[in-house]
């Protein structure tokens, strides 16, 4: 049996919501962590549910990683926005359908957002793994 496609589009269920969002947010880490290890590079991924609750990763130390976010200019800038870039033409025509012509511009980082990027790298209390239960 195979994977069926799934309009890309808000999920209205909130429980089939929430399942959604922890599976596609263990894929998301899982992702990242491939990333980090095959090809030596340095990642930080910041994700809040919709109750405000923070899940993070880090590769390396989050605090240096963040310094370096707001520090450097990104060679590359993504939001919902750009979806569409990253679709085949199938995926490309229907979500221009539903949401109108996908654009592709360089944002700027909004002042909340860049106040919640300092936030999170001035913060001494990030989240770390729990240590391994003794077997």
């Amino acid at each position: 049996m195979g994977r069926k496609k799934i309009k890309i589009a808000r999920i209205n269920d909130e429980r089939s919501r929430h399942a959604t969002f922890a599976k596609r947010k263990n894929g998301l880490v899982k992702k990242a962590i491939e990333l980090s290890i095959l090809c030596d590079c340095e990642i930080a991924l910041v994700i809040f549910n919709s109750q405000g609750k923070l899940t993070q990763y880090a590769s390396g130390n989050i605090d240096q990683t963040l310094s370096k976010f707001i520090d450097e200019k990104p060679m590359e800038q993504y939001t919902n926005d750009t979806y569409g870039q990253f679709c085949g033409k199938e995926d490309k025509d229907k979500f221009e359908m539903d949401l109108g012509p996908v654009t592709v511009e360089s944002v700027p980082l909004r002042a909340e957002d860049m106040a919640l990027s300092q936030g999170l790298a001035s913060s001494s209390t990030a989240a770390s793994p729990p240590d391994p239960a003794p077997a």
